[in-house]
C-alpha cells in the first residue's frame, strides 16, 4: 500500500530544494551523517499532518532542535515550504515570517493548502507564537495514521507485544537467535507482562543490550498497528549485521500483511543489500525505492533509484553499492 505517493520540500533545515516523487510501498533513504535524512523524515510527518502548525513546531523540535533552527538561516525571508501527495491527493503546508528574531514571538503566516469537494482550498493563519509557550494545544488527526520509531524512546511494553500473536512468535524467533532458552511472554497479577528464560527466570528489558531493545521496541511499535504509514530513524541501530536478514524479513512481512508503507533511514548499504536479496527471491523488487541523499555546499541533493535499477547496478559491480556513485 502506497499512502504518500512523493514530496517536495524547500527550505526546510538542510533541504533547499529536494522533489521526490513515486514512492514505493518500502522506501529506504541513505547517505552520510548531515546529509539531511531525518529531516526528510521530518517533512514527510509535517506533510501527514499540513494543517496543523502545533503539530509542525512538535516535529521541528525533534532531538531538542529549537525552532528556529528550522529555518534555512540564509534566506533574505524565512520561510518552509512542503508539497505532498497523499493517497493521491496534493497538501502542503508552509509557514513564512515576518520579523524572526530569536527567543521573540514568531510573526508570520502559516499557509495550508488541501483538496475538499473536489476543490482545491487554501487558508492562512497569521501566527503570533513564542517558543517558549506551553504546546499542550490539542493536535488534529493526520491524514494517514503513522508511527515514527528513534533510538531516544526505548522504554520497553512486554505486554503490547504479547497481545499481538504474530509480533509476539517474531521476538521470540529473534531472542533465540541469540539464547535458545527464553521460554516466552507471561502474565503477572493480571496486569504485568514479564519475559522468562529458563535459567534466568524473570528478565528486565535492562537484560538486554541496545540493539536487542531496539529490535524489540520495532517491533511493539508494530504491534497491533495497520493501514499506515511507518518511519524507522534509523533502521539499523546498533543491531547486529548478521541479523540484518531477519530483521529485514520481519519488516517486510509485516508491512505485506498490515497495509504498511516504510520509510528507513540507514548508512548501512549491506542492510540495503538484505532488501534487494529478501526482494529479488519474492521478485518484488518493485516494491522497494532508494532514495541517496548527499551534502553539498548549498544545501544537499537527492537521487531516487528503483528496485530494478539497484539490483542491476549491483550485479554489475560484482558488489554493493559503496562502489557506485550512482551518476
Amino acid at each position: 500500500m502506497i499512502y504518500v505517493n512523493g514530496i517536495s520540500v524547500e527550505h526546510y533545515k538542510g533541504l533547499r530544494n529536494i522533489s521526490l516523487a513515486n514512492f514505493s510501498p518500502i522506501t529506504i533513504i541513505t547517505g552520510p551523517n548531515g546529509c539531511g535524512k531525518t529531516s526528510l523524515t521530518e517533512a514527510i510527518e509535517i506533510i501527514l499532518n499540513p494543517l496543523n502548525f502545533n503539530h509542525y513546531i512538535a516535529v521541528t523540535q525533534t532531538k531538542n532542535q529549537g525552532f528556529w533552527n528550522s529555518f534555512d538561516k540564509q534566506q533574505a525571508r524565512l520561510y518552509t515550504r512542503i508539497d505532498g501527495e497523499i493517497l493521491k491527493q496534493s497538501y502542503f503546508t508552509e509557514i513564512v515570517s515576518y520579523q524572526p528574531i530569536f527567543q521573540e514571538p514568531f510573526l508570520g503566516f502559516h499557509h495550508f493548502g488541501y483538496p475538499k469537494n473536489g476543490r482545491d482550498i487554501i487558508e492562512s493563519k497569521e501566527i503570533d507564537y513564542s517558543v517558549s509557550k506551553n504546546q499542550s494545544q490539542s493536535f488534529s488527526d493526520p491524514i494517514v495514521r503513522y508511527r515514527k520509531l528513534t533510538p531516544q524512546n526505548q522504554n520497553l511494553s512486554f505486554q503490547t507485544i504479547r497481545e499481538d500473536q504474530l509480533l509476539c512468535e517474531k521476538a521470540l524467533s529473534y531472542l533465540s537467535l541469540f539464547d535458545s532458552d527464553y521460554a516466552g511472554f507471561q502474565t503477572e497479577n493480571f496486569k504485568d507482562t514479564v519475559l522468562y528464560h529458563k535459567k534466568y527466570n524473570r528478565v528486565s528489558e535492562d537484560f538486554f543490550s541496545d540493539g536487542i531493545r531496539y529490535v524489540l521496541k520495532i517491533m511493539e511499535q508494530l504491534s497491533g498497528f495497520s493501514n499506515g504509514v511507518v518511519i524507522i530513524d534509523p533502521a539499523e541501530h546498533q543491531i547486529a549485521p548478521n541479523t540484518f536478514p531477519f530483521m529485514v524479513e520481519l519488516l517486510y512481512h509485516v508491512a505485506s500483511k498490515r497495509q504498511l508503507q516504510l520509510f528507513l533511514t540507514t548508512q548501512s548499504m549491506e542492510f540495503v543489500d538484505e532488501w534487494l536479496d529478501l526482494l529479488h527471491f519474492y521478485r518484488q523488487l518493485s516494491e522497494i525505492t532508494l532514495v541517496k541523499l548527499r551534502s553539498k555546499p548549498d544545501g544537499c541533493s537527492a537521487k531516487q533509484y528503483s528496485g530494478e535499477l539497484m539490483y542491476q547496478l549491483r550485479m554489475e559491480h560484482q558488489t554493493d553499492f559503496r562502489c557506485s556513485d550512482f551518476n
